[in-house]
C-alpha cells in the first residue's frame, strides 16, 4: 500500500487512504447488509404486528361469537318456554276452567261468566284449524264476590299460572249489606294457538 503508481506515500497518506479505505467499506456494509437487513426486519416486525392484530381481533371475534351462541340458545330457550304459555284452542274450556279455579283458591266466588263454559266449548270445537302459529285472543267477562285482600293476592299470583292470560279491565262495587265483600268484575284476555 505504501506503493502506489510508483509513489511512495508518507505516514500521513498512508493513514488518509486507510482511513477512506475503512470509510468505503462500511458504507458498502451499510449498503449492501445492515440496510436491506434493517429494512426487511422492520417490514418483518410491521407483519408481525398486523398479524398480532388479526389475531387479537379473530380472538375477539370467537370471543363474541361463542358469547352471541350462548345469548341465542337462551333467547331460544325463551321463546320455546314462551310459546308453550299459548296452548292449542281444543283446551280452551280447560283454561276457563282453570281460572275459575284459581279465583276459587284465592277465596273468589264465581257469580257469573261471560261467555259460559259451554259457549266456550261451541267456540273451541268451531272452525277449522290453521296451519302455523297463530294466535288468537279469547275475551271472558268474570264476575266475582270476595274481599280486596282475596283479589290482590289472585291478581299478583297470575304469572304463576301455566298459560298466558292478561287482565284488561278490572271494577270494584261493594256488595250492600255485607262488608267487606265486593262485587268484582274482570274482564280477561286468554291467548290460544289456533
Amino acid at each position: 500500500m505504501t506503493h502506489i503508481m510508483g509513489k511512495k506515500l508518507g505516514p500521513k497518506q498512508e493513514l488518509a487512504l486507510s482511513i477512506g479505505m475503512m470509510l468505503f467499506g462500511i458504507a458498502l456494509w451499510y449498503f449492501l447488509l445492515y440496510q436491506p437487513v434493517s429494512t426487511r426486519t422492520e417490514e418483518l416486525n410491521g407483519l408481525i404486528d398486523s398479524q398480532e392484530d388479526s389475531l387479537r381481533a379473530e380472538n375477539r371475534y370467537k370471543v363474541n361469537v361463542t358469547s352471541l351462541n350462548v345469548a341465542i340458545q337462551q333467547l331460544d330457550t325463551l321463546i320455546a318456554s314462551w310459546d308453550s304459555r299459548f296452548p292449542e284452542r281444543t283446551q280452551i274450556v280447560s283454561l276457563a276452567s282453570q281460572i275459575l279455579n284459581f279465583g276459587s283458591e284465592h277465596n273468589l266466588e264465581l257469580i257469573e261468566m261471560k261467555p259460559s263454559l259451554y259457549e266456550l266449548y261451541a267456540l273451541e270445537k268451531a272452525g277449522a284449524h290453521m296451519s302455523g302459529r297463530y294466535i288468537m285472543q279469547i275475551p271472558l267477562n268474570c264476575r266475582f264476590q270476595g274481599e280486596f285482600l282475596d283479589l290482590g293476592q289472585m291478581l299478583e299470583a297470575v304469572v304463576g299460572l301455566p298459560f298466558n292470560m292478561t287482565i284488561a279491565d278490572v271494577s270494584l262495587q261493594p256488595v250492600q249489606g255485607n262488608y267487606p265483600q265486593l262485587d268484582i268484575r274482570l274482564r280477561l284476555f286468554l291467548y290460544v294457538h289456533i
